[in-house]
């Protein structure tokens, strides 16, 4: 009996200087959904994420050292946005980045951490097939529940081809919400380079769309049947990663959307940015007054309450139509000069290597 008290007491003389060196670090997320793909929160130098799914089951509990510093780096899906943090946290505002610094004491220490989520913020921006080169969706989100998308590729010849128009949402589920529309060809309209091959009218080509997004605007749907021979052809599309790695969240006040030159009706420009990169097409129409799109994207450097980007222009010929099987055909770049734009949410300027300057406005639908 007495060596047992003996150990006893010698284990309660150890414990407490054990949960000094060893305090508990505890993170918590409120966010509007339990979504596993909403966010992760990396802790380093643990080599841990912390995820919905670890929040739900309150597993998101590290053992620390203290005095030990922290790196908490939170990555987003397209929509989200970090309200604050509080805690041990606190000081790192709204950003996606905390450095803290465990305390010397016994107790559990925190983080807290607050997520909100825009849908127009998810929807809006480049989607794509990742294994589908040279091709793409331009979606934007007005207040009214209303997309304008623009699906960019090549028709049957291999030719650059665009379609675009309004989808209006049909229904939600909880799941997903689904938007309606009719997309058309439209031909005959202004050139990247200024001239007019005529006014811009619709052809005798339309598409009906349904546009499926799941409800964090995390995947999406897209079907075209064309209204001709009701042919049906689907794509499961994600949001297009511009550094080629990962979303990443767009600056405060960035420019993002549809743009319009008044000047030349029929001609669209779509532009978004994520972190310090932009990446902007125009759809617009060649000599002819065929269809004709064309990209440019690089590294922006803010400048007088906006952003400037310096970019290669490029078009692109001999992709595969939207409905094609694979395998796909391999489009090739073809160079149309250099750009400098000023980026701002209420208006872009593209000056052009050709010596045109475009100046333009958000588009309403």
């Amino acid at each position: 009996m007495i060596r047992i008290i003996a150990l006893i007491a010698a284990l309660a003389a150890f414990l407490p200087a054990a949960q000094a060196r060893q305090p508990l670090f505890m993170l918590s997320v409120a966010a509007p959904t339990s979504d596993t793909a909403a966010y992760a929160i990396s802790v380093a130098p643990l080599g841990r994420d912390c995820r919905p799914l670890d929040v739900s089951l309150y597993n998101c509990f590290y053992a620390v050292d203290p005095g030990q510093q922290l790196t908490l780096t939170a990555t987003l899906a397209p929509g989200y946005s970090i309200t604050g943090w509080t805690g041990l946290c606190a000081a790192a505002g709204s950003a996606t980045v905390a450095i803290v610094t465990i305390p010397t004491t016994e107790s559990i220490n925190g983080c807290g951490l607050t997520l909100t989520y825009d849908a127009k913020a998810a929807v809006t921006g480049w989607w794509w097939v990742a294994d589908e080169p040279g091709r793409g969706y331009s979606l934007a989100l007005n207040d009214q529940g209303r997309i304008f998308i623009a699906a960019y590729g090549y028709d049957e010849t291999g030719a650059p081809h665009w379609r675009s128009g309004t989808l209006t949402r049909s229904d939600a589920g909880v799941t997903a919400t689904f938007y309606r529309g009719t997309i058309a060809e439209h031909r005959g309209g202004g050139t990247l380079a200024g001239g007019e091959a005529g006014n811009a009218t619709r052809t005798g080509r339309h598409w009906t769309a349904t546009l499926g997004i799941s409800s964090r605007g995390i995947a999406s749907l897209l079907s075209l049947t064309d209204n001709a021979d009701g042919t049906v052809a689907s794509k499961r599309i994600q949001r297009f990663p511009i550094d080629g790695r990962a979303i990443q969240p767009p600056p405060a006040g960035a420019a993002a959307g549809w743009f319009v030159d008044a000047s030349q009706p029929g001609v669209g420009y779509f532009v978004e940015q994520q972190g310090n990169r932009a990446f902007v097409s125009a759809f617009a129409y060649d000599e002819a007054g065929a269809p004709a799109w064309y990209v440019m994207g690089a590294p922006v450097a803010p400048t007088n309450g906006g952003w400037l980007m310096e970019a290669a222009v490029t078009a692109y010929r001999g992709g595969s139509p939207f409905a094609a099987a694979p395998p796909l055909a391999s489009p090739v770049p073809v160079p149309a000069g250099t750009v400098a734009a000023g980026l701002r949410p209420d208006g872009i300027t593209l000056q052009l290597s050709t010596g045109r300057r475009i100046v333009l406005s958000p588009f309403t639908w």
